[in-house]
C-alpha cells in the first residue's frame, strides 16, 4: 500500500511539472518562451485601368483570379517574416495587358503594400513588305517595345495605356536592308483598343513632313500656297524656301523649316506694292557674304526682281529690278553663284531680242550687266511662254552651261543645250533637240558627274510610243552630255516601262551614293493609260554606271504630295536621307503642297 501511494505520488508529482511547463508556454509571445502565435503578414495590390475580366495573378506559384473594375485586392495573407515573395500576370484580361511593378521582395516585419497592377489597352495593326527581314522593333509612346519575327503580317503591342490616352506607335529599329513606316499611327485609345495602324516595309520610303495649309480665312490661318523650287539648308537641320501663293498678301512666303521639331513659319510675306518682289519662283541660294539670294516677279516695271535675305535680321530687301528692256526682263528659275564671286541668271524676256538674257549681278556693287541677248532662233529662247528651261551651272572647267526650252531647230523648236565661257564672253549652242527619240524641251538643273560629263532632263520626247491627251509625243528624257566628245545622247526615255514617271520638269540632284535622284510631274503606279490619268508623280533614282532607272516612290495624290508642277530637286540631309517639296497634295482641305522626307537605305 505504501508502495502504491509512493509511485501515485510520483505521477502526480510529474503532472504537476508538466502543467507548469504548459502554463509557462501559454504566458509568452510568438516564438518567445511564453508560447504566443507567431505574426503573419499581408500582400496587397494597388490595380489601375482594369475594365474587363479574366485577370489572373501568379503568387508564389498560387493562382489569383482578379475580376474587372476591381482598385485593389488582398493576394495572399498569413505569410511569415522573411518570406520572400513574386507576383506576377498568369493570365491576361480580354482585350487589355496588364504589367505588375514592385512585384517581388522579401516580407520585412510589415505587410506588403506597394505592389501595383497597371492595365490598358493593346495596340494592333498590319505589316506588309516585311518578309524574311528580321530585327524590327515597334514602339506605343517611346516605349513598350514589341519585337517582330520575320515573316509576319500583323502585330500586337501590349501598351497598357488606359483609354483616353494619345498613342503614337514608331519604329524602334528597322529590320535589317528595309525601312519600315507606320501610318494611321496616332490617335486615341477608345474603350476597344487599337487596332488600325499599319506598318509599310520597303526601301526606300516616303513620308510627308509638313502639309502647307494655304488661306483658310473661316479658320483664320494664313500659310504659304505651292512651294517653289527647292529648300536652301540654314545650318543645324533649318531650311529656306519660298512659296508661290499664300501669305497675308497671297502673294507668296518666305518660310523656315526645322526638321528637329517639325516646325514651319512664315518669316516673310510678300507683299503687293510698288518695286517690291512677288510671286518668288525658284530655289534661294546662299552667297559667300551669308544672305540668300533669289528671283521674284513684281518690281517697278512688274518685270521681276532680285531679292535679298539676310537671315541673322529676317530683312527682306529688293536688290535689283528688272526693267524688261536691255537688261532682261522676267528671271527665270534660281540663281548661281560662279567662282568669282558673282550670281548669274536667265530671264525669259527683255534684252537685245526680247527673248531674254544670261546676266551677272554682282553683290558687292549691286550691278546687273547682260552677257547674252537671246535672238529666239537657232541660239534658242528661255520664252515663258513655253518650257523656260533651266538654271546654270557652272562646270569644272569654269564655264556656264545651261538649257534654253524652245527655238533651236527651225522645224522642231524643241530648245537647246549651251554654253557660255566667262573667260571668253562666248556663247555657243552644244546640242540642238530635234524630238523624236531625241528630247524635247529641256527643263530644270543640270549636273556633272566625276567624269565631267553634263546630264539633265527634257519634258518631252524620248518614246514616240508613250503619248498621253493633250501632250507631247514621248514622255521625256534623262540626257547626257560629254564636254570631250562634244556628243548628247539619250540614257533613259520616261515612260517605256509600265509604272514609270512621265514628264520631268526639275531636274536632278547627285547624293553621296554616287546615284542620281529626281522627281516626275507624272507617272507611277497611279497612272491609267486607258483612262489616259498620267498620274501623280514619281520619285526616281537614276544609276549612271549602269544607265538603270528605278522609281523608288509613286505619290498617291491628296493626302500624300503631287507633284502638278516642279521647280527644284531633292537636298540632302545629314542623316542622309532626301528632302524635297510638292507644289499640291498634302492635307486637306487646301492641298497646297507638302515638304517630304525620302528614306534611302
Amino acid at each position: 500500500m505504501v508502495m502504491c501511494g509512493r509511485f501515485f505520488w510520483r505521477i502526480a508529482a510529474v503532472g504537476l511539472i508538466c502543467t507548469a511547463s504548459f502554463g509557462l508556454t501559454a504566458c509568452g509571445g510568438a516564438g518567445s518562451a511564453s508560447g504566443s502565435a507567431a505574426a503573419t503578414y499581408s500582400i496587397s495590390a494597388k490595380i489601375a485601368g482594369l475594365t474587363s475580366n479574366g485577370l489572373s495573378l501568379d503568387v508564389n506559384g498560387s493562382g489569383v483570379s482578379i475580376s474587372g473594375d476591381t482598385t485593389g485586392a488582398t493576394l495572399r495573407s498569413g505569410l511569415a517574416n522573411s518570406t520572400a515573395f513574386t507576383v506576377s500576370v498568369a493570365t491576361q484580361p480580354s482585350g487589355e495587358d496588364c504589367t505588375v511593378a514592385n512585384g517581388a521582395g522579401t516580407i520585412s516585419s510589415a505587410n506588403v503594400v506597394d505592389v501595383s497592377v497597371s492595365c490598358g489597352y493593346t495596340v494592333s495593326g498590319s505589316i506588309t513588305g516585311l518578309g524574311a527581314a528580321s530585327g524590327l522593333s515597334l514602339l506605343a509612346n517611346g516605349s513598350y517595345a514589341t519585337q517582330i519575327a520575320a515573316n509576319s503580317t500583323a502585330f500586337t503591342i501590349e501598351s497598357s495605356l488606359a483609354s483616353g490616352t494619345t498613342y503614337d506607335v514608331t519604329v524602334g529599329a528597322d529590320p535589317s536592308g528595309l525601312l519600315c513606316m507606320p501610318s494611321s499611327n496616332t490617335g486615341t485609345v477608345s474603350s476597344a483598343g487599337v487596332t488600325g495602324v499599319a506598318v509599310n516595309c520597303g526601301v526606300p520610303a516616303e513620308k510627308v513632313l509638313y502639309s502647307f495649309q494655304g488661306i483658310q480665312s473661316s479658320a483664320g490661318i494664313v500659310d504659304g500656297s505651292a512651294p517653289a523650287g527647292s529648300l536652301a539648308p540654314g545650318g543645324s537641320g533649318i531650311y529656306y524656301g519660298v512659296t508661290y501663293f499664300g501669305g497675308p498678301d497671297s502673294d507668296g512666303t518666305l518660310f523656315e523649316y526645322d526638321v528637329a521639331t517639325n516646325t514651319e513659319k512664315i518669316l516673310y510675306g510678300f507683299p503687293t506694292g510698288t518695286d517690291l518682289p512677288v510671286n518668288p519662283a525658284g530655289s534661294l541660294v546662299q552667297a559667300s557674304d551669308g544672305d540668300y539670294y533669289g528671283l521674284a516677279g513684281g518690281g517697278a516695271d512688274s518685270a521681276g526682281v532680285i531679292y535679298k535675305f539676310d537671315p541673322a535680321t529676317g530683312a527682306v530687301s529688293t536688290v535689283y529690278t528688272f526693267t524688261d528692256g536691255a537688261d532682261g526682263g522676267n528671271p527665270e528659275t534660281e540663281l548661281i553663284q560662279a567662282s568669282d564671286g558673282n550670281l548669274y541668271g536667265v530671264t525669259s524676256s527683255g534684252g537685245t531680242y526680247g527673248n531674254g538674257v544670261i546676266f551677272r549681278y554682282n553683290p558687292s556693287t549691286n550691278q546687273e550687266s547682260v552677257l547674252y541677248s537671246f535672238q529666239g532662233t537657232t541660239d534658242g529662247s528661255p520664252s515663258s511662254a513655253g518650257a523656260g528651261g533651266g538654271p546654270l551651272l557652272q562646270a569644272t572647267d569654269g564655264n556656264l552651261y545651261g538649257t534654253a526650252g524652245m527655238g533651236g531647230s527651225p522645224t522642231c523648236g524643241c530648245g537647246v543645250l549651251f554654253e557660255y565661257n566667262l573667260k571668253t564672253n562666248s556663247y555657243s549652242v552644244l546640242h540642238t533637240f530635234v524630238g523624236g527619240t531625241d528630247g524635247v524641251f529641256p527643263m530644270g538643273n543640270l549636273i556633272q558627274d566625276a567624269n565631267g560629263n553634263i546630264y539633265g532632263e527634257t519634258t518631252n520626247g524620248g518614246d514616240p510610243s508613250c503619248v498621253f491627251s493633250g501632250m507631247q509625243p514621248g514622255c521625256g528624257t534623262i540626257f547626257e552630255y560629254d564636254p570631250g566628245t562634244k556628243q548628247e545622247s539619250v540614257v533613259h526615255a520616261f515612260g517605256s516601262t509600265s509604272g514609270d514617271g512621265l514628264y520631268p520638269n526639275t531636274g536632278m540632284m547627285i547624293a553621296s551614293d554616287g546615284n542620281f535622284y529626281g522627281m516626275t510631274g507624272n507617272g507611277g503606279s497611279t497612272t491609267d493609260v486607258a483612262t489616259s490619268n498620267a498620274g501623280y508623280g514619281t520619285v526616281f533614282q537614276f544609276n549612271p554606271t549602269s544607265g538603270q532607272e528605278t522609281v523608288l516612290y509613286s505619290f498617291s495624290g491628296p493626302p500624300d504630295g503631287t507633284f502638278d508642277a516642279g521647280e527644284g530637286d531633292f537636298v540632302q540631309m545629314s542623316s542622309g536621307d532626301l528632302i524635297g517639296l510638292t507644289t499640291g497634295g498634302g492635307a486637306a482641305p487646301t492641298g497646297s503642297g507638302t515638304i517630304f522626307e525620302l528614306y534611302l537605305k
